[in-house]
């Protein structure tokens, strides 16, 4: 049985009424313009994707390669969302520098030292076997260090700088607050995987800074998680209780 022609003609205008991808932006340069690095965030979800299902412990027709398209994927997104955080910089360099004022997008800057840690994960997983496995580990040594500079700005300077701009009161302290912090846990972490194939001059610096990064990180986070769920009352805490009986 068909559908009557008006209930047809509405459907196929109901299709065509999707927006187009920046169809609503006077002019294609503008997605520069108002990029924010919250889009880093993306990166970091599909890495995690990309090295979980490379991990998964049972024998699944082409895990690895599925792992391995997730993974370039996330090497496309952070190359992509760098050349744009860049270009506002460059181009709009009066708009982007409102970006460290605000209150939350700010926080958002901590979700790039992760992003590019799930990169740097990527390279004795899926490059060492398929190329130099040498030259690969000394570019991945080098991302590292990069990682962990920025992380080491992320949690260090980006906090305090917010703090001394802003005014904040116990009742509006939430998970974002985590953003700035979470960079030095992640790179530790990255730092562990990437000293177990990295050349042996290499892996004494990096699981000395890893320490000091999870010795930093991992405090920080642990007081901010205090005062979230301080703040919060008796709602999360009851969240948790249900999350922790879920899981036994």
């Amino acid at each position: 049985m068909t559908a009557p022609p008006e209930r047809a003609h509405r459907r196929c205008r109901m299709r065509l009424s999707i927006p187009r991808p920046l169809s609503a932006l006077s002019r294609k340069r503008e997605a520069v313009r108002h990029f924010t690095p919250s889009w880093f965030t993306a990166c970091m979800s599909t890495g995690i994707v990309g090295l979980l299902i490379s991990d998964y412990p049972y024998d699944v027709p082409a895990k690895f390669e599925a792992g391995w398209a997730f993974w370039w994927l996330t090497v496309l997104l952070f190359s992509t969302f760098s050349l744009m955080l860049i270009g506002r910089f460059v181009f709009f360099w009066r708009d982007a520098v409102k970006l460290f004022t605000h209150p939350v997008q700010a926080m958002f800057l901590g979700a790039i030292p992760p992003s590019l840690g799930v990169i740097v994960n990527g390279f004795p997983r899926f490059l060492a076997h398929w190329w130099d496995g040498d030259a690969v580990m000394r570019r991945a040594v080098a991302l590292w260090w990069v990682q962990a500079g920025l992380a080491l700005a992320c949690t260090l300077i980006l906090p305090f700088y917010m703090f001394a701009r802003h005014s904040y009161e116990l009742k509006v302290i939430t998970a974002v607050s985590l953003m700035p912090l979470l960079p030095c846990v992640v790179a530790a972490g990255s730092g562990g995987i990437v000293a177990r194939s990295a050349p042996l001059g290499a892996c004494q610096g990096i699981v000395y800074m890893s320490y000091i990064l999870f010795g930093i990180g991992v405090p920080l986070c642990l007081m901010v998680m205090t005062i979230y769920y301080r703040v919060g009352g008796p709602y999360y805490w009851r969240g948790v209780e249900t999350w922790l009986h879920a899981a036994i």
